[in-house]
C-alpha cells in the first residue's frame, strides 16, 4: 500500500509542474503584457517607461527563466505582489482562504445530506422506477454546467420564493427615441424604480 501511496504522489509532481508551466505560458498569451495593462488607464506612455517597468518586474527575461524564478518563489512560499495593488499576494490568498473553505466545507456537508439517502434509496430499489429516476437526475446533474445551476437557484430562490431578495416594482418607460420614431416601434427600458 506505501509503495502504491508514493508511485500515486511521484506521478503527481509531473502533472502539477505541466500545469503550472501550461498556466504559466497562457499567461503569457496575449497581445497585453502585464505593464500594458497596469499604463492602459493612465493614457499614453512612453515606450522607455513601458521599458523600465518590465525590467523592473523581470519581464524582459526570457519566459523558461521567469517560470523557474516564480516556481521556486512559490516553492518556499513568496507568491510575489499584485501588479494592480502592490499588496503580497501570499495575504490577499489568506484573506479569501477562510471563504472559500468554509464554502467547501458547506458545499461538501450539503452533497453528502443529499447524495448519500438518494444512493441508499436507489440501492434499495435496484432498477425499479426509484433507481432510474436518480440515476437520471445524478447523470443530468453531473452533465450540466455549474452556472446553469446558479442560473435555476437564483431564478427559484430569490424571484419565484422570494426568499432571499424581495423584487421592487418594475416601472416601464417608453425611452425619447422611440417616442419621436414612426409608427407602432416601440423601444422600452425596464428598471428597478428605487424609492425616490
Amino acid at each position: 500500500m506505501n509503495v502504491y501511496i508514493k508511485h500515486r504522489f511521484l506521478l503527481l509532481l509531473p502533472v502539477l509542474l505541466g500545469i503550472t508551466f501550461f498556466t504559466f505560458v497562457l499567461m503569457q498569451l496575449p497581445a497585453d503584457d502585464t505593464v500594458d495593462m497596469m499604463y492602459k488607464a493612465s493614457g499614453a506612455v512612453s515606450e522607455t517607461v513601458k521599458a523600465a517597468a518590465r525590467a523592473e518586474l523581470g519581464l524582459d527575461r526570457p519566459l523558461l527563466v521567469r517560470y523557474l524564478d516564480w516556481l521556486l518563489a512559490v516553492c518556499s512560499g513568496d507568491m510575489g505582489r499584485s501588479y494592480i495593488s502592490g499588496t503580497p499576494v501570499t495575504a490577499l490568498f489568506v484573506a479569501k482562504l477562510q471563504p472559500t473553505l468554509y464554502l467547501t466545507a458547506l458545499a461538501l456537508l450539503l452533497t453528502a445530506c443529499i447524495s448519500v439517502p438518494l444512493g441508499i434509496a436507489a440501492a434499495l430499489r435496484h432498477n425499479r422506477c426509484c433507481d432510474h429516476l436518480i440515476r437520471c437526475c445524478a447523470f443530468l446533474g453531473n452533465s450540466l454546467p455549474g452556472f446553469f445551476y446558479r442560473f435555476a437557484a437564483a431564478l427559484l430562490l430569490c424571484i419565484k420564493t422570494e426568499l432571499f431578495y424581495r423584487p421592487r416594482r418594475l416601472r416601464v418607460r417608453r425611452s425619447a427615441a422611440a417616442g419621436a420614431g414612426a409608427g407602432n416601434s416601440h423601444v422600452c427600458q425596464v428598471y428597478p424604480a428605487y424609492p425616490q
